[in-house]
């Protein structure tokens, strides 16, 4: 952790009667001090009042003996960093306890719903805030959108409390903003969206706070990203494949009728139930129907007019069927069979196909019916980015964001080639990105102490700097 940097406050001499304020810098481990109580200030044992002005010490003592409370002789305290290892002394039997504990509420706390993307946006609660997507990637064309991505941090009243929040993001998922330790959780998973917020390219950042470069890419990256890498890659092939279906069987605007999916049987085969009831002559909103037991998707049909017959289909919901009451004596005409399962596969088939066309990006589908290879080709462009990122990660250790194969990957775009080759190519360089973090010097896993101490002193460090950030902006409007 010498990486890791805390607050400081400078500290200064100052009148007991007036409010203390310090102003902070950044220092190294083992240096932090604590806010002193009204009246005090620090003072070296081995310096003379003069100097200690100047130079300040860890032993804060009363500025003006009389002023602090009980304070008939001279008192000393030592400090202890708050990422020091060793435990706080415990008061001596000279300092005062505190009695009677009364419980401040807060001026303000924030529940989930106030966490919007203009309020994580603000300077308060504001980590990081990046262009993401082909424009981090080098990918982007005239029409690309602009991805942003960002991280936020919680204020430490709303942690305390029984709320909690991952992130905060619009419908479609174009703008995405982590809370720091649902953040921190998915890095320690070596989640690939997550990772890839560690290294962006500076072109690409927004605003980033010198809290948040205390993430480095080499406390997380692990022989897990073998796994996360190629499953998201995978997963990619798998979407372009479902997008492949959609493009080359596009489904008509009208859904099927249930009973296009009912035949009765004839002869050595059938025919669908609307036909085989028009060419005898029923209507089939006054025939019967019955279940035939131990034959499921089974149905008798009847023709009787003394019958309470009411028809195939329910009124009031056209994709049931409705049962009559029968005779026990009468004798069906026929026997119908409801192919349920082909009804159901159709019905999701045909809601994914438009709920698709309905949420596609259009300038994509262009791209994709321009090229006529029928398949997403930007899904098998992430493909193989990914994997190349990938090896890049298990044979030399880093995170490269903007790529460096720009041009065939535009190329990929567009379409330029087949899709059962890419597929192929995926495939066996998945299988090298594998072997090639079998033999890495990677960890197995980050360390998980080590990455819950970071998150600790990130978000006190943090919480310090934006007090010490709204005390200012107090000072200055006064």
């Amino acid at each position: 952790m010498a990486a890791l940097w805390k607050v400081k406050p400078a500290l200064v001499p100052r009148n007991p009667s007036s409010r203390w304020r310090a102003p902070f810098s950044l220092c190294p481990p083992g240096h932090l001090h604590p806010i002193l109580p009204a009246g005090w200030t620090t003072k070296s044992k081995h310096s003379s009042p003069a100097s200690n002005a100047s130079t300040g010490s860890a032993s804060p003592t009363p500025a003006n003996p009389a002023a602090a409370p009980g304070a008939s002789r001279r008192r000393t305290a030592t400090t202890t960093s708050a990422f020091s290892s060793s435990a706080r002394k415990a008061p001596t039997s000279r300092c005062r306890k505190a009695s009677n504990p009364s419980i401040r509420r807060p001026a303000s706390i924030l529940k989930p719903a106030d966490f919007t993307l203009d309020r994580v946006r603000q300077p308060d609660l504001l980590l990081l805030d990046t262009v993401a997507g082909s424009h981090a990637y080098g990918t982007a064309n005239e029409g690309s959108d602009e991805d942003r991505r960002g991280v936020f941090a919680a204020p430490r009243a709303f942690l305390l409390g029984l709320d909690a929040i991952e992130q905060v993001a619009d419908e479609r998922s174009d703008q995405v903003y982590y809370e720091l330790g649902h953040f921190v959780s998915l890095l320690l998973k070596n989640n690939p969206n997550a990772l890839e917020l560690l290294a962006m390219p500076d072109d690409c950042i927004r605003h980033r706070h010198p809290v948040f470069g205390l993430l480095k890419p080499e406390i997380f990256l692990s022989k897990l990203c073998a796994r996360t890498f190629g499953e998201y890659a995978m997963g990619q092939i798998r979407k372009a494949r479902g997008l492949n279906k959609k493009i080359v069987n596009p489904q008509p605007e009208q859904r099927k009728a249930m009973l296009e999916f009912c035949h009765v049987p004839e002869g050595q085969g059938s025919a669908p139930v609307i036909e085989w009831l028009a060419a005898r002559g029923i209507d089939p909103h006054q025939c019967g129907l019955t279940a035939v037991q131990h034959a499921a998707g089974m149905f008798a049909i009847y023709d009787e007019p003394r019958s309470e017959a009411r028809g195939l289909v329910s009124p009031k919901d056209p994709d049931t069927l409705v049962f009559s009451s029968v005779a026990k004596e009468a004798v069906p005409v026929g026997w119908m069979h409801f192919n349920a399962d082909a009804f159901q596969a159709h019905c999701k088939a045909h809601r994914e196909y438009w709920e698709w066309v309905g949420n596609r990006n259009e300038e994509r589908f262009t791209t994709n019916a321009s090229h006529g290879r029928g398949y997403d080709s930007k899904n098998l462009m992430h493909t193989l980015r990914l994997l190349d990122m990938a090896g890049e990660i298990a044979r030399e250790g880093t995170l490269r964001i903007r790529r460096p194969n720009r041009e065939y990957l535009l190329r990929v775009r567009a379409g330029e080639f087949a899709y059962e080759d890419l597929v192929a190519r995926a495939e066996d360089q998945l299988v090298e990105v594998q072997a090639a973090f079998e033999s890495s010097s990677l960890p197995d896993a980050p360390d998980r102490d080590h990455v819950n101490f970071l998150l600790i002193g990130l978000r006190e460090t943090f919480d310090v700097l934006d007090r010490n950030r709204s005390e200012a902006e107090m000072d200055r409007d006064l």
